[in-house]
């Protein structure tokens, strides 16, 4: 079990240098939210909103591209990236290798992991150089379990999802078309107060606005305490048990194959 872990390991330090070698992957996943988040940030210098205590809009908007930074690498990225392994072969042919293919996987979460400390440290840079906002030390603890959650989440329903995906020229046109209006429904590019009844509780059963959301306290200049808002956490866990059971299901397959 040692050796297991050592090898997977290994194979986070290795994913991660290839996933900032992949320049695509890391434009999607990295610098379109940075980028997004330094176009409209500029375009929306001080603009209030009101329904939410005259809080600077850009305030509103660093933490919504925070949480579409983390949606495109933890589910997107590793949505198309696991159908495409699936359908090269790879997958099957690390049966025949020193390294099990649970630390493969495992390998490849991590770098998730990486990726999304280094962007989310990005944001909070450019969004206090630039812009002025603030992350206080009170609600970080809030935001700690929100990243964690979040990730743990959409990475566990990527990979269990990945299944159902008929081919890996499929996984991006698929990923894309889920995620995108969800984004808009969540509320990451801008407030949907006035939004209507059902559309909010459509949204607010789905974990992408439950990640959302819990971010966006931890930035919130109203937010008293560590930011913690335990009803999300439970959304994104109950969405992390379903990802289990469908990621579960993915190395029974792949353990069927082998």
């Amino acid at each position: 079990m040692t050796r297991d872990v050592s090898l997977a390991a290994w194979q986070v330090r290795y994913e991660v240098r290839s996933f900032f070698r992949n320049r695509r992957a890391a434009f999607f996943s990295l610098f379109l939210p940075i980028a997004l988040l330094l176009l409209f940030g500029s375009l929306q210098s001080g603009q209030e909103i009101a329904s939410r205590g005259d809080i600077p809009l850009v305030t509103y908007y660093e933490p919504g591209m925070i949480a579409y930074g983390l949606v495109l690498t933890a589910f997107t990225g590793l949505l198309i990236g696991t159908a495409q392994l699936r359908d090269s072969g790879v997958l099957k042919r690390i049966q025949g290798t020193p390294l099990p293919w649970w630390a493969y996987l495992a390998g490849r979460v991590g770098a998730t992991v990486v990726a999304l400390l280094a962007m989310t440290a990005a944001m909070v840079v450019i969004g206090y150089l630039a812009f002025g906002v603030h992350l206080r030390a009170a609600p970080l603890p809030g935001l700690v379990l929100a990243l964690l959650m979040g990730t743990a989440c959409f990475a566990t329903l990527a990979l269990g999802l990945s299944r159902f995906v008929p081919n890996a020229e499929l996984a991006r046109p698929l990923a894309i078309g889920v995620i995108l209006p969800l984004s808009v429904i969540s509320g990451q590019f801008f407030p949907l107060d006035n939004a209507p009844a059902w559309l909010n509780d459509v949204a607010n059963a789905l974990p992408v606005k439950a990640m959302t959301d819990a971010i966006q306290v931890a930035f919130d200049p109203r937010t008293a305490g560590p930011g913690i808002k335990w009803g999300d956490l439970l959304t994104l866990g109950l969405w992390t048990i379903v990802g289990i059971r469908l990621t579960t299901g993915l190395f029974r397959s792949l353990s069927a194959r082998a």
